[in-house]
């Protein structure tokens, strides 16, 4: 939850999640949207967990990112993988 957001902003950055999980070809049922905050710019930090990562056969990052969203326009401004 963003601690200064309103409703329709935290919905507006879980929108530009989904948006990004659909432009990857992940499906809803696929995934998981969690704000955890915001960055230092502002923008609303997202993890967006991909449902393959909760038990991974392999070691390594994964499917799942972090998105920085900014609360000004929602689109993502940032992607973090992890490795």
């Amino acid at each position: 939850m963003l601690a200064d957001g309103t409703i329709e902003m935290e919905t507006k950055v879980d929108a530009a999640a989904r948006a990004h999980a659909a432009k990857k070809g992940w499906q809803p049922g696929d995934y998981e949207v969690e704000i955890t905050g915001t960055d230092k710019d502002g923008n609303a930090v997202v993890m967006l967990r991909h449902k393959d990562d909760k038990n991974p056969k392999y070691p390594g990052g994964g499917k799942s990112v972090e998105l920085h969203i900014s609360r000004k326009t929602y689109e993502v401004v940032v992607v973090v993988m992890f490795q």
